[in-house]
């Protein structure tokens, strides 16, 4: 009788414990949400997120389901002495609110809820690996103690007395049809976030695009998944890659003791201003057509550098860009660095620069919301950032579904440009204008078909070097011209059904829309204006070589190559998103994509088939082994690394020592 009446007991506290913690969870989730919508990381309308708070609750039940049943079998000895119980419960879930709060608060400075990640940061960046500041667990909750988080912990608080107190007054008289309730949210809620959500992230619901801003997540099952996660990765890969687990091996398969000459020898490096323009979807195919429908790009290439061969290493913006800024190989799957390590500890290119004494500045034509861009770009030391939200100007421009016109931009840049009086600087022009629907101020595209649209998209091209041309100008009439780096490259290509599912950037790494054009100009290059650079060469590349340019020293943790120096002989890799999931890499004339949904691998000699028209793996097959090898050690090496950089890029530096 008594044991009937202890388990009796064990599942009203189990009970009570949980719905008591998923109280706590949900005050946290409606923090995040309003902090999500405050339009700290960006502009994010509040009805339209609001809807997304209930399609991500589901790791919040698995999350209140561990908090209850840790709590309940601590409490559990206690569970004689009634009131006892309840003061050890209560204990109990006032440590989870703390738990809770300091993942809130670690969330809204790294970017994500407190994991692996945070922790290495804490123990292992006391050094400054790259961060200007090191993030520490203490001073970061310290410098939160404010009002509104003192009431977000209340209401967290209040929350856990109140089912600590009904639950076990109420819940065992509660009607069959109010338990129903219960199970169905229990139930439907983790099924709508585990199962269907990560199919929703493509598409939209209701008209509604499904960025969910990560509120999916919740504190405890992150925490274990940061730690359970590079332990699978070591397993599921432990008979593909053994190698350095900092440094992935990128020689060249087909010829890899080949010595060739810097791409760039003879360029003279010297310490200049810098202005990188991010073009947005413009692919090198249509970039070389004849005619041109960039003149001003070409003619800038002729007067220093144009980068013929030249490879993003994902056809998606905020995976390229974080591949550029800090010259490292990207998450092998569709998630972007602002999901999995958004406060990662490489030293950017932006961080490099103002280490040297350079004033940064990122100004962006789009919003920083979108992908989360926020959540990466505020760890890179820049001075300035504007977005399409807080650019000078915005309310009364016009605007497209994407963001303002680059004439806008252009403006702010050289307006940020004049306020620099004299000290160097480097300023990050990202463009959106190239995007689909293909409109820019004052033209709106057909949208019809294919041919319609690569129109609409030709004259889009036409608009983005213009300007381009604007930026020149604006050097030129400000006496920079001779003294500032300009490097332009894009971010993507785009497809028009070139092959198939390449209608945009799509789910492919074919060559039109992974090859994309790379222009430097500058001082640098007078005693080599006009070299074409004909060596395949990826964003990682880019960075190193722009600080070789400028006479700054490339940070250890850059795995790209400055190309005034490199005689390397290297592979290219580039990968692309589900539902395809491509993975892929360039030596010399061949280029080998394996497709992961179906198994297909693919083997082009573009020498003689520059459009990937025929497929030579079955006549190749000791190559194209080789080449698979390759990829998959990559994806195996890039999981674990990204996922676990802290902590990998301290050992590397120890090993160093």
């Amino acid at each position: 009788m008594d044991r009937k009446k202890n388990r009796l007991n064990f599942r009203t506290l189990l009970l009570a414990n949980t719905l008591a913690a998923g109280a706590a969870l949900l005050v946290m989730k409606f923090a995040t949400f309003l902090y999500i919508v405050s339009g700290a990381e960006g502009q994010t309308p509040f009805f339209k997120t609001f809807g997304k708070v209930f399609l991500c609750l589901g790791w919040d039940v698995v999350g209140a389901a561990i908090a209850g049943l840790v709590i309940s079998l601590l409490a559990w000895p206690f569970i004689r002495k009634n009131k006892w119980v309840w003061v050890v419960s209560g204990v109990l879930q006032a440590a989870h609110v703390f738990f809770l709060w300091v993942s809130y608060v670690v969330n809204k400075t790294v970017g994500a809820p407190l994991g692996k990640p945070a922790i290495d940061l804490t123990w292992r960046n006391s050094d400054k690996i790259a961060n200007e500041t090191a993030f520490t667990l203490g001073s970061s909750s310290a410098s939160n103690v404010n009002f509104p988080n003192i009431v977000v912990v209340t209401l967290a608080v209040a929350g856990i007395l109140l089912f600590l107190w009904w639950t076990p007054r109420f819940l065992p008289g509660l009607k069959r049809r109010w338990k129903a309730v219960l199970l169905f949210f229990a139930i439907g809620f983790p099924i709508t976030t585990i199962v269907l959500l990560p199919n929703m992230r493509n598409g939209d619901i209701m008209g509604i695009r499904v960025h969910t801003y990560s509120m999916e997540r919740s504190a405890i099952p992150y925490l274990i998944k940061t730690y359970i996660d590079p332990l699978k990765n070591r397993i599921k890969y432990k008979d593909v890659y053994h190698g350095d687990s900092f440094r992935f091996d990128m020689k060249s398969i087909v010829a890899p003791d080949k010595n060739i000459p810097p791409p760039l020898a003879g360029a003279i490096p010297q310490k200049t201003n810098l202005v990188v323009v991010i073009l947005e979807s413009v692919g090198h195919l249509d970039y070389s057509a004849v005619p041109t429908p960039m003149p001003h790009l070409r003619a800038l290439g002729k007067t220093g550098a144009d980068f013929e061969t030249h490879y993003t290493t994902w056809p998606q913006t905020m995976k390229a860009v974080f591949s550029f800024y800090c010259s490292e190989l990207p998450y092998p799957d569709y998630r972007s660095i602002t999901r999995i390590n958004p406060s990662i500890p490489c030293i950017s290119l932006p961080l490099a620069l103002k280490r040297a004494g350079y004033r940064t500045a990122l100004i962006i034509s789009d919003d920083f919301s979108y992908d989360r861009k926020l959540r990466f770009f505020k760890h890179q030391g820049f001075d300035t950032m504007l977005d399409s939200y807080t650019q000078p100007g915005h309310n009364k421009a016009w605007h497209n579904s994407w963001g303002v016109p680059e004439k806008l931009s252009v403006k702010n840049v050289m307006g940020w440009i004049d306020r620099q009086k004299g000290h160097r600087f480097a300023v990050f022009y990202n463009m959106v204008t190239g995007h689909h629907p293909y409109s820019f101020e004052g033209f709106e595209p057909k949208i019809g078909t294919l041919k319609e649209e690569h129109e609409s998209y030709i004259k889009c091209l036409g608009y983005i070097d213009d300007r381009i041309q604007q930026v020149m100008d604006g050097l030129r009439k400000r006496g920079l011209a001779d003294n500032t780096l300009v490097v332009v490259f894009s971010d993507h290509g785009e497809g028009f059904g070139r092959h198939v599912r390449t209608f945009a950037h799509g789910p492919v790494a074919y060559e039109e829309v992974i090859r994309v054009p790379l222009v430097m100009a500058g001082p640098q290059f007078k005693p080599i204006a006009g070299r074409r650079v004909t060596i395949p060469t990826s964003h990682i590349d880019t960075a190193p070589t722009i600080l070789g340019l400028m006479d700054i020293p490339v940070p250890f943790t850059m795995k790209g190559r400055n190309l005034l120096k490199s005689r390397d002989n290297r592979i290219v890799l580039f990968g692309s998103r589900p539902p395809e999931a491509q993975l892929g890499l360039r030596d010399g004339r061949w280029k080998f994509i394996l497709t992961q949904e179906t198994g297909t691998k693919e083997l082009f000699d573009l020498s003689k088939d520059p459009m990937e028209t025929k497929n030579l793996a079955t006549k190749f097959p000791k190559l194209e082994k080789r080449f698979y090898t390759r990829v998959i050690q990559w994806q195996a090496f890039s999981k674990e690394l990204i996922e676990d950089y802290q902590s990998i890029v301290k050992k590397y530096k120890n090993r160093q020592h």
